[in-house]
C-alpha cells in the first residue's frame, strides 16, 4: 500500500504543548467529505449519505477491535519536542477543556453503546 501525506493547520492549547485533536478531528471529517463528492456525482445528498455509510462502517470495525483489545488506539499529539512530557501534558490539556468536549457530547444523540447511563464514563 502507498501513502499519501496531507497537511493540516493547527493550533495548539494555552501552554503551546498540546495539539487540538477535536479540531484536526474535523478538518479530517471535512477533507474525508470532500474526497466522496466525485462518487457522489457532485450531488451534496448522495456525498452525505456515502460518507454517512462509510464512516459508520469503519468506526464499528475499530470500535470492535477496541473491545476485543481492550485497549483504544489512540492519537495525541504535543508540539514537537515536548515528546516528553506529553501523557502529563495532554491529561492538562484534557482537564481544561472537558467543557467543550461535554459541549460537543451534548449534542450528539443519546449514547446506545453505553451499557449504562448515559453519564457512565463521566462524559455527561
Amino acid at each position: 500500500m502507498e501513502k499519501v501525506e496531507m497537511a493540516l493547520d493547527y493550533e495548539v492549547d494555552v501552554d503551546g504543548t498540546v495539539v487540538d485533536g477535536r479540531l484536526l478531528a474535523a478538518q479530517l471529517i471535512v477533507d474525508a467529505w470532500r474526497l466522496l463528492i466525485p462518487y457522489a456525482k457532485n450531488c451534496p445528498a448522495c456525498t452525505g449519505k456515502l460518507f454517512e455509510v462509510l464512516a459508520n462502517d469503519a468506526l464499528a470495525e475499530a470500535e470492535d477491535k477496541w473491545r476485543e483489545s481492550g485497549k483504544a488506539d489512540d492519537i495525541r499529539l504535543v508540539r514537537k519536542g515536548a515528546e516528553a512530557g506529553m501523557a502529563e501534558a495532554f491529561e492538562a490539556h484534557r482537564l481544561k477543556t472537558e467543557e467543550i468536549t461535554k459541549g460537543f457530547l451534548a449534542r450528539a444523540p443519546s449514547a446506545p453503546w453505553h451499557s449504562g447511563p448515559d453519564d457512565e464514563c463521566g462524559n455527561a
